[in-house]
């Protein structure tokens, strides 16, 4: 089994590295798609029905930890979109994550 956190973990870093902000749910479904491309490549065996929901929770999770920061702001159809953000400055505190 794929471990979601860490994935999701993998991602933050990449945010943090890169300076790239990218709509949370644009993340979540690119991290889906990447996951399932593993799965059909056999890559993991096993994989979650609630991957998405999982990702999300990983990402709340990194943001409580201050390793990810969030923007949110309204759509002119009354919709919000929430921006991500990881900055450089906890580069080392994501790295400790790994050990």
């Amino acid at each position: 089994m794929a471990d979601t956190y860490l994935f999701t973990l993998m991602a933050v870093q990449v945010l943090c590295e890169t300076n790239i902000v990218p709509r949370e749910q644009n993340l979540v479904n690119e991290m889906h798609a990447v996951i399932h491309s593993f799965y059909d490549d056999n890559l993991i065996q096993h994989l979650h029905s609630c991957l998405k929901e999982l990702l999300t929770s990983a990402l709340n999770r990194f943001r409580a930890l201050n390793l990810l920061e969030s923007r949110t702001y309204p759509t002119h159809d009354g919709t919000y979109y929430t921006f991500l953000s990881s900055p450089f400055e906890r580069k080392e505190n994501i790295e400790k994550m790994f050990k």
